[in-house]
């Protein structure tokens, strides 16, 4: 496991390091729009703060898929994709972003989700993977 969370750990570092670094550059592959581009760059650096938590949720959730503790994933997945980041994702865009239009959260709500997302179902994979219960699963 420690081997896998190594691994996970330099990957992460890896897109942080290029997403921090070409957040300026990236989006210019993709429109002139000075607007459009500065937005871009804010949301490279918001998506570069999830990355770490996302790459643990995805280790973690194939270690315990592959061990079979299918069901606790799904349902963590399940209440994650189906409740929580839409919810989040609209009170970012909107109610939110209208107490304070000068923090951009029309742009970066989104990605503030995916990284509250990502660290919610890391933290719940991670303690379930501490705990062990998935060691006694017969497949």
């Amino acid at each position: 496991m420690q081997v896998v969370r190594r691994v996970s750990w330099i990957i992460s570092l890896a897109i942080i390091l290029l997403l921090v670094f070409g957040r300026n550059i990236l989006p210019t592959l993709f429109t002139e729009d000075p607007v459009i581009r500065s937005m871009a760059a804010l949301c490279f650096v918001v998506l570069a703060v999830g990355i770490v938590p996302q790459n643990l949720r995805v280790v973690f959730a194939g270690c315990l898929r592959g061990a079979g503790d299918v069901r606790y994933v799904a349902v963590i997945s399940l209440i994650s994709v189906l409740i929580m980041r839409p919810l989040l994702t609209w009170a970012f865009c909107y109610p939110i972003h209208a107490m304070f239009p000068a923090m951009h959260f029309n742009y970066t709500g989104p990605w503030i989700s995916f990284g509250l997302d990502a660290l919610l179902r890391a933290v719940l994979l991670t303690l379930r993977v501490n705990q062990g219960k998935w060691v006694d699963i017969r497949l």
